[in-house]
């Protein structure tokens, strides 16, 4: 097995490590949540830098639950440009997430 190889399917696994671990910080989140904001961004930033250094070549196409996903290009430009809305924000993420685990 090639080195390229072995560390795309590294990155490729940690990508979906992190993308998992945050799934579960999204649903503990709750809307009394001290800072919520502040933690929703920061969930954000660290999902966006996990779908950055997700290996094209083995970007998921579709959901576990079978629904497509949007090309990576997209997902990355739609990180970075969230709706200031919290709850809009927390269901994107949670939504996102939830198909990239």
């Amino acid at each position: 097995m090639s080195t390229s190889t072995t560390s795309s399917q590294c990155s490729n696994s940690s990508a979906a490590r992190i993308v998992r671990l945050l799934y579960w910080d999204l649903l503990a989140l709750q809307q009394t949540t001290p800072y919520r904001s502040a933690r929703l961004r920061r969930i954000a930033d660290q999902m966006q830098y996990a779908v950055q250094h997700w290996p094209a070549q083995t970007w998921p196409q579709f959901s576990p639950q079978g629904y497509p996903i949007p090309e990576q290009v997209r997902v990355i430009a739609d990180l970075a440009d969230l709706p200031s809305v919290l709850v809009t924000q927390h269901q994107y993420l949670l939504v996102l997430a939830r198909s990239l685990r």
